[in-house]
């Protein structure tokens, strides 16, 4: 089950969330985690369009949209930890930083 917390520390929210994920997986998400914080906000515009085009309907996956959206809206970078708990799963741990702009 999925953890989630959010915190604020002078003006800036941060959203924690944290979940098992099989081992197999870190390595192809580490990598879409990397392409997606190497990306200025017109290279996410462009990712998020290519993974756009190239989901179908039927796809079980969405491109990791959602990780591009995030990055876009926060305007900042995606923190994320891998933590191997067995020969199986790893904890994956992302943090989303998002500024305060009620002030």
């Amino acid at each position: 089950m999925p953890v989630a917390m959010i915190r604020l520390d002078t003006g800036i929210y941060s959203l924690t969330t944290g979940n098992l994920i099989l081992n197999e997986q870190v390595l192809p998400l580490k990598e879409k985690l990397d392409e997606i914080n190497s990306c200025d906000k017109a290279g996410l515009k462009e990712l998020f369009k290519k993974a756009l085009i190239e989901q179908d309907i039927n796809s079980e996956g969405t491109g990791n949209m959602g990780l591009i959206e995030m990055a876009r809206k926060s305007g900042n970078k995606l923190l994320y930890q891998f933590e191997k708990v067995s020969d199986k799963y790893s904890y994956y741990t992302l943090t989303i930083k998002v500024e305060d702009h009620l002030d």
